[in-house]
């Protein structure tokens, strides 16, 4: 497109960043030094208008120096932890403004200039609220520079794999533009399918907490952008950013309990969660770790936040697996309501993360959460229910089982 087309095509749609782009292109590829302002206040308008990764991509790839620095501050003052917050109006739709751009090359570059940089009637108010972005919008200003300056560019194209189910990756994505699809492997080669993701949204943010595999396979639907920043990168950075990681890692727990809440029986009822959830503590487990073995004194209660659960009850005659449990389930409720020795141990194969009520904690606050211990004697009875179709069954009819006979399902 040449730089007269452009012209137009701004004046036929005012707000479009990609019109506006193409100017900011063909004047810095003329070498005009006005480009830079030209993509500043194109970033701008796309900031103000609530386009925050068009703007952060814009910043990244075509500012530099004190302009890079000055429009990430920026970025931070409209998306950051200090935002201004309210309802956010809708952006204007203003009208087709039909230009004639002049012949003479001078005057066309001149006159593209003024039009990319003048804003009038496309931005809201200075301090008008913006949308929520994922991480950043809970970061100061320093911390939000940082992250945005780390990031890596991801560009997708349709069916690209932005996590894949069993990969080990410390890395997590923010997805920017477009959308993406979860799917779920399971045992016999079904698949399902988990959720859909518009951007703006997290994917993989396990990956800061566990080195558990991933759990579900992620892939762009279509054309977008992503970005992605590794454990190492996010630990560098808070080497140089005190407290960045640690509230990155808060901000990924929040999403976590968030999603526990929406998953999981016995929580998503209760009136009130977060006096309950307040009580637990975060745990993480590694790769083949007993959480509970059969026969020991009550443990407590366990919420699993991320991973895979086995529970195994062991008789006299075997030993087999009662359930498998995954992301919302509880376990260890039964040895917590009755005070008695635990009658199934659980594993974690791939490790994970739980939350954990210890025992001697849960019979203070009991009463204050009676709706929630109805919740667990009802689990219980279903556990109780579980152990007695399996473990009688394989006592009356097999001799003893080798351990080497525990395989997955």
């Amino acid at each position: 497109m040449s730089l007269a087309d452009a012209t137009r095509a701004v004046g036929a749609q005012p707000a479009s960043l990609e019109a506006r782009a193409r100017i900011c292109a063909e004047l810095a590829a003329r070498g005009v030094p006005a480009a830079s302002a030209c993509w500043a206040r194109t970033i701008e308008l796309a900031a103000r208008r609530g386009h925050f990764f068009a703007a952060l991509t814009l910043t990244r790839r075509h500012l530099q120096g004190r302009a890079r620095e000055e429009s990430l501050r920026a970025l931070a003052a409209d998306y950051g932890a200090g935002r201004p917050r309210g309802r956010r109006p809708p952006p204007t739709m203003p009208p087709a403004r039909p230009v004639e751009p002049p012949e003479d090359t001078a005057a066309l570059t001149a006159f593209a200039v003024r039009l990319c940089t003048d804003l009038e009637g496309l931005v809201p108010l200075e301090g008008s609220p913006q949308p929520e972005v994922p991480l950043f919008s809970a970061l100061e200003p320093d911390a939000f520079v940082a992250l945005a300056e780390a990031l890596a560019e991801v560009p997708l194209r349709p069916g690209d794999v932005l996590a894949e189910q069993g990969a080990v990756e410390s890395a997590l994505y923010l997805l920017g533009q477009g959308r993406a699809v979860v799917r779920q492997a399971r045992p016999g080669g079904a698949e399902r399918t988990l959720a859909e993701v518009r951007a703006p949204a997290l994917v993989g943010e396990m990956a800061l907490l566990t080195a558990v595999p991933r759990r579900a396979t992620v892939r762009a639907e279509g054309p977008g952008l992503a970005w992605r920043i590794d454990a190492q990168t996010l630990a560098d950075l808070g080497a140089r950013q005190p407290g960045l990681a640690a509230q990155l890692v808060e901000l990924v727990k929040a999403r976590l309990l968030s999603n526990l809440v929406n998953h999981s029986a016995l929580l998503r009822d209760l009136p009130d969660v977060g006096p309950v959830l307040a009580r637990f503590a975060l745990l993480e487990v590694p790769a083949g770790a007993e959480v509970i073995a059969q026969g020991t004194p009550p443990p407590g209660l366990f919420l699993l936040l991320h991973g895979v659960a086995e529970v195994w009850a062991h008789g006299p005659n075997g030993t087999a697996r009662v359930a498998q449990l995954s992301e919302g389930d509880a376990f260890g409720e039964m040895s917590l309501l009755s005070g008695e020795p635990t009658n199934a141990s659980v594993r974690l194969p791939e490790g994970g993360v739980l939350l954990h009520l210890a025992a001697a904690d849960f019979e203070p606050h009991a009463q204050e959460t009676q709706a929630f211990s109805r919740g667990l004697e009802a689990l219980a009875d279903v556990r109780r229910g579980e152990l007695t179709d399996l473990v009688e069954p394989l006592e009356d009819t097999f001799e003893v089982v080798d351990e080497a006979w525990l395989v997955d399902e």
